[in-house]
C-alpha cells in the first residue's frame, strides 16, 4: 500500500535541487558549518516578536502568496526552512542563512492576510552565529 506524502506546494522543484546543492556547498573544507541562532524572541524597534511553531496554516498562507507571484518564488534568498515571528496579527517570515561570520535574510511580512514586499538584509536581527561539528 502506498503512503500519501504531503508536499509543500509553494516550493518549485528547482528549490529542492538548489537546497541540496546549497547544503553540500555550505560545508567548508574544515568539516564544520555555521548556523544562525534563531532566538525565541526578537526585540525590533521596541516591538517584541515571538517565534511561532511552523504549522499548516503558514504553509497555506505562503502557498497562496507564491501562487500569485511565481517570479518571487525563484528568489535565491528563499532557500531553506522559513521561520515565523508573530506580534499580534502581524507575522514576519524569515529565510536566514549563515554567510561567513554574519547572515543574510529575506523577510516577508503579513498584516492579517495582506503581504508586504520582500525585504532583504544582512546581520541584525540575527547576530548570533554558531559553528556545528562535522557535517
Amino acid at each position: 500500500m502506498l503512503r500519501q506524502v504531503k508536499v509543500r506546494s509553494f516550493y518549485p522543484l528547482s528549490f529542492g535541487v538548489m537546497l541540496v546543492l546549497f547544503s553540500v556547498g555550505c560545508s567548508g573544507s574544515s568539516g564544520t558549518r555555521s548556523v544562525v541562532v534563531m532566538p525565541e524572541q526578537l526585540q525590533l524597534e521596541g516591538v517584541a516578536w515571538t517565534k511561532q511553531v511552523w504549522d499548516e496554516k503558514l504553509d497555506q498562507q505562503l502557498a497562496a502568496y507564491f501562487s500569485t507571484r511565481p517570479q518571487v518564488a525563484e528568489n535565491p534568498g528563499l532557500r531553506g526552512q522559513p521561520v515565523c515571528y508573530v506580534n499580534g496579527s502581524t507575522k514576519r517570515i524569515y529565510w536566514v542563512k549563515a554567510v561567513e561570520q554574519s547572515c543574510q535574510w529575506v523577510l516577508l511580512e503579513f498584516k492579517g492576510s495582506r503581504a508586504g514586499p520582500l525585504v532583504e538584509g544582512v546581520g541584525e536581527p540575527f547576530l548570533e552565529i554558531e559553528t556545528e561539528g562535522t557535517v
